[in-house]
């Protein structure tokens, strides 16, 4: 068995878990009126985004390509 991308997938995983985290913080604070902390749950859920982003990118440059010609 192939384990190409399984760290990526894992670290896609855990980052959209955190990324719904914050997210579901950031509502409750928004509801609440808390506002430092509405402001730093918003801005980990971004950071949350580029770091998923960046995983993304860089396991798009991390193709094993000796299998696609036969």
């Amino acid at each position: 068995m192939n384990n190409f991308g399984e760290k990526e997938t894992i670290a896609l995983t855990v980052l959209i878990a955190l990324y719904s985290a914050f997210r579901l913080v950031y509502t409750f604070c928004y509801a609440f009126a808390l506002q430092p902390f509405r402001t730093l749950s918003f801005l980990f859920a971004n950071i949350c985004v580029l770091i998923a982003a960046c995983v993304m990118i860089s396991s798009a440059y991390n193709v094993d390509t000796s299998n696609f010609l036969p």
